[in-house]
């Protein structure tokens, strides 16, 4: 019994310190995304759609350049659609729909929408980062579920692979991986690829990639942060 005292001592204490790094990264990470929102007056990036279906009977691309501006929210413009015309109506236009409508809500990453759990730490791109796993509060739209990675000197997600916690009519089921990108100061997305259950066209890969990024463009005084890329072949 003296012998099993100790034991359980210390697995208490190591759950209160994890429960401890949990709490004090999910803090430092909320605390960087609100002072980022705060910064990011505005920004323009164009977007490249690409959508295969596994049987290829079907593909769509699609160039989108957004305009985001705070606290406007966000605006596209189709700047060129090629390929099948379904997916355009039934998919395309329904990420866009629905990436507008997910921009007037509160769909943040913050305890106020996420249980946190520390799940150990990795190096992506010469970086350290913490991995946590989220479990979305409830049921409401454009939730995620899975996990992400944090960077450790940022505290900023540099990186997220999961679910949406909620389906669309049109998608039944999808696997994302998000990977974001350095712009000056901010961490914006970079290539968004999925594997997608559509229903009338069945298994399908979905790629979204940013190419072209041009952020606070109108402060005064100040000079816009730029990157670009070149797409993925």
């Amino acid at each position: 019994m003296r012998r099993v005292l100790p034991i359980l001592a210390l697995l208490v204490s190591g759950a209160q310190a994890e429960m401890a790094d949990v709490h004090q990264v999910s803090l430092r990470m909320t605390e960087a995304m609100s002072r980022e929102r705060e910064a990011l007056r505005n920004y323009t990036v164009l977007r490249h759609y690409v959508l295969n279906t596994s049987n290829g009977n079907h593909s769509a691309e699609m160039l989108v350049r957004v305009e985001y501006a705070n606290p406007g929210g966000k605006t596209f413009d189709v700047v060129w659609e090629r390929g099948s015309s379904g997916i355009h109506k039934r998919v395309f236009r329904k990420l866009l729909e629905a990436e507008r409508e997910a921009a007037r809500t509160d769909a943040r990453i913050s305890p106020a929408n996420y249980d946190f759990h520390l799940e150990g730490s990795d190096v992506l791109n010469g970086r350290h980062c913490y991995i946590l796993r989220l479990e979305p509060k409830g049921q409401r739209k454009y939730l995620i579920r899975g996990r992400i990675w944090v960077d450790a000197d940022d505290f900023a997600i540099v990186h997220f692979d999961g679910e949406p916690a909620d389906s669309h009519f049109w998608i039944k089921s999808s696997h994302v991986v998000q990977r974001y990108q350095k712009v000056g100061r901010f961490w914006l997305p970079a290539i968004n690829e999925s594997e997608t259950e559509v229903r009338i066209f069945g298994r399908a890969h979905l790629t979204i990639e940013s190419l072209e990024y041009q952020v606070n463009r109108h402060e005064s005084g100040g000079r816009a942060e730029t990157a670009s890329r070149q797409p993925v072949e």
